[in-house]
């Protein structure tokens, strides 16, 4: 056998070519040795590494199967995975499945994107997990003027939080505009992302529903901060029982938005069970926490959506509502009858209004029910900004999957096509536009 030979021989200094051949008898065997050796080694090392591997995806499902939604530890966290977004928030990309399905099978055509430089529209890339601004209008051309910048910020900082909150390498290519006039259609007649779509015209069709701006800051209703106004609203909120709370339905705005609320007014004002002012001017403001002191808060519509809404809902008060007919990304969840009623439905033109609240009035135990659902499931989940960076990432990818076209961050002249978000955060200026300074 060669292992008798390997033991019997004894290893020769070698003196010449003679006794080459003598020193390769030795040492072939003992290469094959080794051979084997090493390849028992390296296959138990590849077994050791797979087992690892398998074990390591082994025991990231099972933690995930064991993770569970805390409002307190996760309320914030805007780093959640997609499967702990699914996890946390299962019914949050209900409107984003809808923009896919009234696409009708097509994909987003690349002519669609193109958007008026005076129309509160701004153009988007995203790039191997990189945000542009590709274009859009400076404030002093655009209708709005500075409240069009104001949305334009917030929304694209939501954006960029969603961006900087995912995984590497988890987000697709995309190109994409936004439109931050209250009626997307009315500032881009092609397709665009915009904060709110009525649920009766067909030209709506082609706006994907995003979390409006007030979920980063609205500046011109002196919210300087989501975070900070959900604080405050939470602490009010949490620190009142419900027979603490004034037994009156509240209500502030302006009546010429819509003349729904000039008929409110003539209807509860003055009213025992009501507080309700037409604010024309905000002469009879009321903090958004204040309305946490009462037991019921009324929403009403506007020129479109009401961006209140967010904040009331958060409150721990009863919320009542007409009809809604501008949809926004959360308004799926609204349930009026059934075991997870959570606002209190009104006809259009109030007529049921008063029987309404007084019923609720003498059946504290179900206002309070409806009030504590409402609490629960958005201020605990789909208002927080965890859910909102969630919803974005999903819509980031919905979009990616849809869009017909390539996304080229470089011209055919090698040129950057947009600019890096942070130096328009610093400068507000687009390619092409000379920086905006106030």
């Amino acid at each position: 056998m060669q292992s008798e030979g390997i033991n019997q021989r004894r290893p020769q200094r070698a003196s010449g070519p003679a006794s080459l051949g003598s020193s390769s008898m030795a040492i072939l065997p003992i290469t094959k040795t080794s051979s084997i050796v090493l390849g028992v080694l390296g296959y138990t090392f590849f077994a050791w590494h797979t087992w690892q591997s398998s074990n390591s995806v082994y025991h990231r499902h099972r933690l995930l199967e064991q993770w569970e939604y805390n409002f307190t530890r996760d309320g914030d966290d805007k780093t959640l995975t997609k499967e702990q977004c699914a996890i946390a928030f299962p019914n949050n990309t209900y409107e984003i499945q809808d923009a896919v399905s009234r696409l009708d099978g097509e994909k987003i055509s690349y002519d669609k994107l193109n958007i008026a430089l005076d129309r509160t529209c701004t153009r988007l890339i995203i790039y191997e997990g990189k945000l542009y601004v590709l274009e859009g209008a400076t404030q002093e051309n655009s209708y709005m003027g500075w409240l069009w910048e104001q949305r334009t910020i917030g929304t694209i900082m939501m954006i960029y939080d969603a961006i900087v909150g995912a995984k590497p390498g988890t987000i697709p290519n995309i190109e994409f505009p936004f439109c931050a006039d209250d009626d997307a259609i009315r500032a881009h007649r092609g397709i665009s992302w915009g904060y709110t779509r009525h649920n009766a015209f067909e030209d709506q069709r082609q706006v994907w529903v995003i979390p409006d701006f007030g979920y980063w800051e609205w500046y011109s209703s002196k919210i300087y901060s989501y975070a900070d106004a959900r604080r405050r609203i939470l602490r009010r909120a949490n620190n009142l029982t419900w027979a603490e709370r004034k037994p009156q339905m509240v209500w502030r705005g302006a009546t010429k938005f819509n003349p729904m609320r000039g008929k409110l007014v003539d209807q509860a004002s003055g009213k025992e069970w009501s507080d309700v002012q037409d604010c024309a001017g905000g002469s009879c403001f009321v903090e958004l926490e204040d309305h946490c002191n009462y037991q019921f808060i009324l929403y009403t519509e506007g020129a479109t959506y009401s961006g209140r809404m967010k904040y009331q809902q958060q409150c721990k008060s009863a919320m009542i509502m007409h009809t809604i007919h501008w949809i926004t990304h959360s308004s799926h969840l609204l349930h009026w009858d059934g075991p997870e009623q959570n606002i209190i439905k009104v006809e259009d033109d109030w007529t049921d209004l008063e029987e309404k609240v007084q019923y609720y009035l003498n059946h504290p135990q179900e206002a309070e029910a409806v009030a504590e659902r409402g609490y629960k499931l958005f201020a605990e989940r789909y208002q927080t900004q965890a859910a909102i960076s969630c919803y974005f990432r999903s819509l980031f990818d919905a979009w990616g999957a849809h869009q017909g076209y390539d996304v080229n961050l470089w011209d055919e002249n090698g040129h950057m096509r947009g600019v890096p978000f942070e130096s328009y955060a610093v400068a507000r200026t687009y390619l092409g536009n000379a920086p905006h300074v106030d």
